[in-house]
């Protein structure tokens, strides 16, 4: 019980780091896109 714990705890740190890079990624085409409209 205590493994699959620890395997479930790992799996959600995982997932929360990836979807902070993909909130990384959609802010940086946003910075895209504003400077590309502010040109």
């Amino acid at each position: 019980m205590k493994k699959y714990k620890n395997d479930f705890l790992l799996k959600n740190k995982k997932t929360s780091y990836y979807e902070g890079f993909d909130v990384m990624d959609k802010l940086k085409d946003i910075l895209i896109e504003l400077k590309r409209s502010q040109i």
